[in-house]
């Protein structure tokens, strides 16, 4: 469970309950490619990588920061999910 994962880790991370609104949005619309604006941590880029990878062929997330700590806190959050090629 990935806000357990976050607690754990000491990682902040948004609401669980936007995560999984994210996720059901992704599960029932099935966008193809997402741009994802402002990343933080990460984790709402877990949640819909997670629905993309599951419900998708070829799925496509493009994250966007100004800050770079943000691409890589975010970019490390998705390999532990094994989530980076997507």
């Amino acid at each position: 469970d990935l806000c357990r994962f976050g607690s754990e880790k000491n990682i902040n991370i948004s609401e669980y309950d936007v995560n999984k609104l994210l996720y059901n949005l992704v599960r029932n619309f099935k966008p193809q490619k997402i741009v994802e604006v402002g990343i933080y941590a990460g984790t709402a880029s877990c949640f819909m990588a997670t629905a993309q990878t599951k419900y998708l062929e070829g799925p496509s997330l493009t994250l966007v920061d100004i800050n770079p700590k943000n691409f890589e806190m975010a970019k490390s959050n998705l390999s532990k999910f094994n989530l980076e090629k997507i």
